[in-house]
């Protein structure tokens, strides 16, 4: 293994996810005086290059499928009133382009840190629906919101990325079904 970032690179790094060319990684940060952000590093080596103006609570990124920008669970602010990630009252998922742009709001999920995916043209997430989790998706702009599936002992949900099959963890174990069967 060999480290992505230079030692000089000093805030705590997490949540890599892997470009579609497989060139770059987009990781979060954490830093206690700059708070959160977004960075893009080649994985040929060099300096990260941080993509987020703002500092804020940014978990999860997803690449687009044409690489271009990056969905990503932007926390509410708690980490900013001296509390941690969790108690956050939601968290707004937000694309985010390399260019440095202003992050483009998506939706808004409130409870658990939301886990975001692109599948068949569509942006996926989870999110709380009382004792059970509740699989959508919208189109990539936010529109077009769609209901998958409900479940009450699902852990953590990924759908495939032609959209027909989602993986699912219940217990210690990981089971996988067709998304016909849900509904999609």
């Amino acid at each position: 293994p060999r480290r992505l970032t230079p030692k000089s690179f000093q805030p705590y790094e997490y949540y890599p996810a892997w470009s579609p060319d497989g060139r770059s990684l987009a990781f979060a940060t954490w830093d206690e005086k700059e708070r959160g952000h977004l960075f893009v590093a080649a994985t040929s080596g060099g300096p990260p290059k941080q993509i987020t103006a703002q500092g804020g609570e940014y978990l999860a990124p997803a690449w687009t499928p044409g690489g271009q920008s990056l969905a990503v669970a932007r926390g509410a602010g708690a980490t900013a009133r001296g509390q941690g990630l969790v108690p956050n009252q939601y968290w707004d998922l937000v694309n985010v382009s390399l260019t440095g742009d202003e992050p483009r709001h998506i939706a808004r999920v409130t409870g658990l840190i939301p886990r975001v995916s692109f599948a068949a043209g569509r942006l996926f997430y989870y999110e709380p629906a009382g004792a059970a989790q509740l699989l959508v998706s919208v189109a990539a702009n936010g529109q077009d919101r769609r209901e998958h599936l409900k479940d009450t002992h699902a852990g953590e949900i990924a759908v495939s990325p032609d959209a027909r099959w989602i993986a699912f963890t219940q217990g210690a174990n990981v089971f996988i079904a067709p998304m016909a069967a849900t509904g999609y």
